[in-house]
């Protein structure tokens, strides 16, 4: 079992159609064509990972888990079609709160033992929406890799 935590920084574009507009912003009837997205955020993992083959300074593992989400910030800018007028909102920024169990981890990778304690780890992830995320309510795909150094605690 593994858990932790990684601040990170949600980069994204939206579609009007993947984009929820929030019920108290109906007085404005002309609706964005696309929004930008800067959320950054504290990933809070919990994992369980599998080692398939071991060698003697290495090994190949998968991993899965769930992941809960906390905003501390989030900034949208709203991009209108030309000549569209009476705009109320062209950016918005704050937090949404946060989202519990919302995210679906998946990935594999591999570790190389350097020392006794220390080892290097590759590991490409994707991570998938369990729940819509932030203002616009999004289905938010994230995929990456993670490199790490590891330190076993101890032995049990």
């Amino acid at each position: 079992m593994q858990a932790g935590g990684v601040r990170t920084v949600k980069l994204y574009h939206a579609t009007a159609e993947q984009y929820y507009w929030p019920e108290s912003w109906s007085s404005q009837k002309a609706r964005p064509i696309d929004i930008g997205a800067e959320c950054k955020i504290i990933d809070i993992p919990i994992n369980l990972r599998y080692d398939l083959s071991q060698g003697a300074k290495s090994r190949w593992f998968v991993n899965s888990g769930i992941s809960s989400y906390i905003m501390l910030k989030e900034k949208y800018d709203y991009t209108y079609a030309p000549h569209t007028y009476n705009i109320k909102w062209k950016t918005w920024e704050g937090t949404t709160g946060n989202y519990w169990l919302g995210v679906l981890n998946v990935s594999a990778g591999f570790e190389r033992q350097l020392t006794r304690d220390w080892s290097l780890q590759v590991e490409p992830y994707l991570k998938v929406p369990l729940a819509q995320i932030g203002m616009g309510k999004v289905m938010l795909n994230t995929s990456g890799i993670y490199l790490s150094a590891r330190y076993r605690l101890g032995r049990f």
